[in-house]
């Protein structure tokens, strides 16, 4: 609260306006004062069926001197002004155009034109039927009942009840050769392709890659067996994908593998196990392990102007509209066919994709970072071919100059996830600076690589106020709620289960980039409800008719 400059008034008298001041409504004041007038009060938000607009309702303040409302919001990139005369308590604000999110900013004006602002996020988006959530449970002993695709519906971004009663939505057969039973850090978002007309929506499903968990073999993908999934022996760099048909007219939901240069022409149901990354035997070696890939999700932009499919790469003179994200431990390069090897990432964590590396010079004993995890990016257009795989993100821990002078030092990081705002990408990621473990969040004007920079001096957004206490959360994913709040939901790992009512937190601001200590952190207090044992989750918003569809599923799919 800023502090209010009284000069020449007594002390009575300052007391008597500092309690008007605090109990804005209770009374009216005088407009030539500065006392600005209350905040607006019980927001709801509403997408309009059109997918380009957005509707306010508000109660105005009760201050007798407040005259109207401004709402202020970018378009892209560019301010943009709307004035609601008071008493009208509605607003609805057209010409937005992609599906991510907006941050508004209510003014409430007095007759003397002072101001006072409350933040409020919102999509412009048609589908505005509720929110989906995907997830998985776990108690880490490669159980395919519960490290399986598990979803989820809410009408508020809120209040999650989990379908098919709460039991696995989609199951991995491993008869058919496309990976093991178990699939961990499920992710499900909607694709570009989105034809109303046949009443068809296209999303993707990805998971982390569970195949050699338990003991069992996977020759196909070049993987070999192990006692633990956190074992020191080797194994694949790989992502399940599914290809996923919902059809609103017949409330048929479908899991299909990729094919070939064909994202909407699946006719195979099931999952693909696909490498991310081949790592040369010398560097298994060397490190004792090659890189994981954990936790994948999808890069996906919308033109502002039009709201069209937008690439996020260009490579070669190739479009790319979709990038898979994941999370990938330690220095990596890549076999080229002559016998050379491609560096991905150096020890410096410096971007090196043009490095080569001749087979005769190559010395596997200098990539030793084995647990530095950094976000690695394949893209693709069709889910089944890829391009190798770039160095999109490292972390580093903001703190007090070395005696080198150096004074970001590269630490591990994993789960970041994207959410784009008014023209900005945000990426919340799970930082492990120092043996810390909670959320930061980086920015961006752009998707590329290595554009992206850690936010709020490297604080922890799950840390609030108390930067000192380590929460433990890991998978965060971001929505607003029907009254613009921005959630930041994250798994609280060190005490979830598969049967625990607790195993999620959430920090709650009417800005996205309030500074963390404006954020404020709930923990299993009513305010929100998660299916019981829920893991590592991601939501996505849907329309009513593809809800009624997935929720038409009453048991389990097992392709």
């Amino acid at each position: 609260m800023k502090k209010l400059r009284l000069l020449s008034v007594t002390c009575a008298a300052a007391c008597a306006l500092l309690f008007t001041f605090l109990c804005a409504g209770c009374a009216s004041d005088d407009y030539d004062d500065s006392i600005a007038p209350s905040t607006i009060s019980d927001v709801s938000v509403k997408s309009c069926d059109s997918g380009d607009a957005v509707e306010f309702t508000w109660t105005d303040p009760s201050d007798g001197d407040f005259s109207h409302i401004e709402i202020v919001y970018k378009l892209d990139g560019v301010k943009q002004t709307v004035t609601v005369a008071g008493g009208t308590e509605y607003a609805k604000i057209e010409g937005l155009s992609h599906e991510m999110g907006y941050q508004f900013t209510f003014y409430s004006v007095d007759k003397n034109g002072n101001r006072r602002g409350k933040d409020v996020g919102a999509f412009a988006t048609k589908y505005n039927g509720g929110y989906m959530v995907s997830y998985f449970k776990s108690n880490s002993d490669g159980t395919a009942a519960y490290e399986s695709l598990f979803l989820g519906k809410s009408t508020d971004g809120l209040h999650y009840t989990g379908l098919c009663s709460n039991t696995y939505y989609y199951m991995i057969d491993s008869s058919v050769g496309s990976g093991n039973t178990c699939v961990r850090d499920p992710y499900m978002n909607r694709l570009h392709d989105d034809d109303e007309s046949d009443n068809i929506s296209w999303f993707v499903e990805l998971a982390t890659d569970w195949t050699n968990y338990n003991g069992s073999d996977n020759s196909e993908y070049g993987t070999t067996a192990f006692t633990s999934y956190w074992d020191s022996q080797g194994y694949s760099p790989s992502i399940i994908v599914s290809v996923v048909k919902v059809d609103t007219e017949n409330q048929t939901v479908d899991f299909y593998k990729p094919t070939d240069g064909d994202l909407y022409g699946v006719t195979e149901t099931g999952s693909l196990c696909k490498r991310m990354i081949t790592i040369p035997d010398e560097v298994i070696s060397a490190r004792g392990r090659p890189m994981h890939a954990w936790a994948p999700e999808i890069l996906i932009d919308y033109d502002e102007s039009t709201g069209a499919a937008k690439p996020v790469a260009t490579i070669d003179g190739t479009d790319y509209y979709y990038g898979v994200i994941w999370s990938g431990n330690g220095d990596a390069v890549i076999a080229n066919d002559d016998g050379s090897y491609q560096e991905i990432v150096t020890s410096e964590a410096a971007y090196s994709g043009e490095t080569t590396i001749e087979a005769d010079d190559f010395d596997a004993s200098v990539y030793t970072e084995s647990w530095i995890c950094r976000t690695f990016v394949n893209y693709t257009n069709d889910f089944y071919t890829y391009t190798r795989p770039y160095f999109y993100f490292e972390a580093v821990d903001i703190g007090d100059a070395d005696s080198d002078g150096d004074s970001e030092e590269v630490v591990s990081e994993i789960d970041a996830t994207m959410i784009k705002v008014d023209d900005l990408y945000y990426m919340p990621y799970k930082g492990e600076a120092s043996g810390a473990t909670d959320i930061n969040f980086a920015k961006s004007l752009t998707l590329d690589g290595d554009s992206f920079v850690t936010m709020f001096n490297g604080q922890w957004v799950t840390r609030t106020t108390d930067q000192s206490t380590n929460n433990g959360i890991e998978g965060p994913w971001v929505v607003v709620d029907t009254c613009g709040r921005w959630w930041l939901f994250g798994d609280q790992y060190s005490r979830g289960t598969a049967t625990g009512t607790n195993n999620f937190v959430g920090c709650v601001s009417g800005n996205l980039t309030a500074l963390p200590k404006y954020w404020t952190y709930h923990d299993n207090d009513g305010t929100y409800s998660m299916p019981t044992g829920i893991r590592h989750a991601f939501a996505f918003r849907v329309t009513q008719a593809e809800m009624e569809a997935f929720s038409a599923i009453t048991s389990g799919i097992t392709y």
